[in-house]
């Protein structure tokens, strides 16, 4: 190692060139490897360009026996490499073999995840800067042998078919219950939902959100916060000093579980909060077994992120430690009828565990597992639902005029290339972290501009999430660790998520469907299919004034606007549409005919 000095990045020339048909490969020379002990490098952004890795060591070669013998046996490690390419174009990566598993980051976008023994292969057309680019890949390892065993390579091809699906994408991600096929997620803030903060005062609330039409309440953790080293007066959420209780803050015991009956009564669904990759300092298990926890050279406990002083690090080489986590959760589910969870930093605690936990818990009866990451190998590790993350961010940057909205498309297609079969991804325009960290969709986005997202989360492949006061169009940071109520109002953004919810629920093609991208230049314009069930979706997502012909080739029918109730005939042709500034259209049709 070499301490505390910084070792530069390896800038290398990437000039990929192809002569009669010859494919001409990159091999990087060199690598800094830098370990992660605590698995901080997730929360931590160290895959993002401006990351300076610390602690590493210069690797010329890769091979089964290139981590430093000082390393521990099993752990995770990141590699990085700069490079430079003059043209982005047909380039392709290759990654061999990893022991274990890994994921990989090209200029701070996720491309996706490896595992096995097989080379996989990447396309990076959208991911490429012509000139400088990052790679960053993240490795999880049990036991030597370990890490990267072979060359990493680039390489240009000509046509996308030369190129083979991720394996996990020839995977089959785990089926959900079938109630949580048509998911319509409402994230919950107890804290700041009432005046009075409390399970039962939430629980008045329920015949309005069943009447917008969610199905599944996420509840954020419910758990008792801890004292020592709290952030704020009342504390982080995600600082847990008991698993099996819950705060007092929000009531009793008893009172969630005539909450988690209430919600069943009514017909939807409730998932918890999953803290498990860290703990408050003053839960019981610090003392009674701190072996359960991430440990430094002088034994002393250790936090997860450097600014996460409120909680304690745990180690899950522990095999006690995954008993007591299993357990817990399938007491959970057992006793007081939870459905689910939402399992908070999921790509922090081991894929392994995750895996060998959920199929525990189903033992008692099927649940739902929504991951707070978007890793692909989730899906492979028992989860039904995954973050969206980096399309959150694309709206933004889209609403920014920072990127296009052909970039939607790309995105798209690279999920298909990466995820599993059937995996369920989570679109959303704000969630707890977003909103108290980042800014409310309305202020990200601007009200219209909120309006339209919210309309590409219900229709885009995928299922919507709504976090607590966005049906108002709440224009409110809320302050994560003091009481700080929701800005309740009358307000459009609750009809607009009723109508949307109900749709969305009505038609299999959202859900369930097939997307055909429609040919329009200023527009966003697609339609889902499922069966004889077909919705038309059109989108401005720009702040003018958008005029253009769109084509809607192999279609014939009549449809129906979903909002205005004006009615779009079609005869497999071109259509002169004027939209205004982030307008949107949603048609149901009427009749199909070919």
């Amino acid at each position: 190692m070499n301490g505390n000095k910084k070792a530069p990045l390896f800038a290398l020339v990437l000039l990929l060139s192809c002569h009669s048909g010859q494919r001409i490969e990159w091999r990087p020379g060199q690598w800094l490897l830098q370990p992660d002990t605590l698995n901080t490098g997730i929360q931590e952004r160290w895959f993002d360009t401006g990351y300076t890795p610390r602690d590493s060591v210069i690797i010329e070669n890769l091979s089964a026996d290139h981590l430093p013998s000082t390393w521990n046996d099993s752990g995770l490690v990141w590699y990085f490499n700069d490079f430079t390419i003059d043209d982005k174009h047909n380039i392709a990566l290759a990654i061999p073999a990893l022991h274990d598993s890994g994921t990989i980051w090209i200029n701070g976008q996720l491309v996706g995840a490896q595992s096995g023994e097989l080379t996989e292969q990447f396309d990076l057309s959208t991911f490429l800067n012509s000139g400088h680019n990052r790679m960053a890949i993240r490795v999880r390892y049990h036991n030597r042998p370990a890490g990267i065993t072979g060359e990493v390579t680039m390489f240009r091809f000509f046509h996308k078919k030369e190129l083979t699906k991720s394996k996990l994408a020839l995977q089959q991600a785990p089926q959900p219950p079938d109630w949580a096929k048509n998911a319509i997620i409402y994230e919950v803030n107890v804290r700041q939902y009432t005046q009075e903060g409390t399970f039962n005062a939430f629980a008045d609330h329920l015949s309005t959100l069943k009447e917008m039409g969610v199905n599944i309440l996420w509840f954020m953790p419910i758990h008792p916060i801890g004292e020592k080293n709290r952030k704020g007066t009342l504390g982080s959420y995600y600082s847990i000093s008991d698993y099996y209780g819950v705060n007092p803050e929000f009531g009793s015991l008893d009172d969630f579980k005539r909450l988690v009956q209430k919600i069943h009564d009514m017909g939807m669904y409730t998932i918890i909060d999953l803290v498990i990759n860290h703990t408050a300092w003053d839960n019981p298990m610090i003392t009674e077994h701190p072996e359960w926890y991430s440990q430094n050279h002088k034994n002393e406990i250790l936090a997860p992120v450097d600014d996460w002083t409120d909680v304690a690090d745990l180690n899950y080489d522990n095999p006690e430690l995954r008993r007591y986590m299993t357990d817990m959760m399938t007491w959970w589910v057992k006793e007081i009828g939870i459905d689910g969870y939402r399992c908070d930093v999921a790509e922090m605690v081991p894929g392994d565990f995750w895996k060998a936990a959920i199929a525990e818990v189903e033992k008692v009866r099927p649940i739902f597992m929504l991951a707070e990451g978007e890793a692909p190998d989730l899906h492979v590790n028992g989860f039904h639902m995954t973050y969206a993350s980096q399309m959150y961010r694309l709206f933004n940057a889209i609403a920014r005029g920072e990127k296009k909205i052909s970039e939607i498309d790309l995105y798209l297609q690279r999920e298909q290339f990466q995820y599993p079969q059937g995996a369920m991804r989570m679109r959303f325009t704000s969630n707890h972290d977003q909103n108290s960290w980042d800014a409310t969709a309305v202020t990200r986005l601007g009200e219209q501009g909120a309006k339209a997202f919210a309309v590409l989360t219900f229709t885009l492949p995928g299922n919507p999430l709504i976090y607590s006061g966005q049906e108002v169009g709440s224009t409110k940071k809320l302050d994560f660790f003091e009481k700080d109520l929701i800005d309740w109002r009358d307000s459009e953004f609750r009809s607009l998520y009723t109508t949307l919810a109900d749709t969305y629920k009505k038609h299999p093609a959202l859900y369930n469907g097939s997307m055909t991208r429609l040919k329009s230049k200023q527009s966003y314009a697609f339609s889902r299919e499922k069966g004889q069930d077909r919705v038309l979706v059109l989108v401005n997502l720009t702040g003018k004034t958008c005029r253009e012909k769109i084509e809607f080739k192999d279609l014939n029918g009549n449809f129906t606007e979903l909002f205005k109730g004006t009615t779009l005939t079609l005869h497999n042709s071109a259509v002169d549409i004027e939209m205004q500034p982030w307008e949107y259209r949603v048609y149901i049709a009427e009749r199909i005919t070919r």
